[in-house]
């Protein structure tokens, strides 16, 4: 959605975007780890927990573009609700994925490591 970063904003005349981007991103920075929490209390599975990450990841990230998208674009146009999510999720869909394969890469890697988990009988 950077290429919407100089688009104004319809909820603030004055807020960047950057303003913008920064208010999800520690509103993820709560959650993840809340959910890494949880998760780890609830499963042992590593494939599941790194799933579960990565689509809770992609899901706030979407959410974040459509919010952004929602904000700096279709409030200024005649989109519907529809049009806003079916034109953020085709902006934005490759970025996502990218971000969701990394994660779930990431944390399939360190998942051991990090969570001082002990190995499952055939992994």
């Amino acid at each position: 959605m950077y290429a919407f970063s100089s688009e104004t904003s319809a909820a603030c005349m004055n807020c960047s975007y950057l303003k913008d981007v920064s208010f999800f991103s520690l509103l993820l920075l709560v959650i993840i780890p809340i959910t890494i929490y949880t998760l780890t209390k609830l499963t042992n599975n590593k494939k599941i927990f790194c799933v579960i990450t990565s689509i809770i990841f992609m899901f706030f990230t979407f959410l974040n573009n459509y919010s952004l998208f929602e904000d700096r674009v279709a409030s200024w146009s005649s989109y519907s609700v529809e049009d806003a999510l079916l034109a953020t999720a085709f902006q934005s869909y490759l970025y996502i994925l990218g971000g969701g394969i990394l994660t779930f890469y990431l944390y399939y890697k360190f998942y051991k490591i990090s969570f001082h988990i002990k190995k499952q009988p055939g992994e």
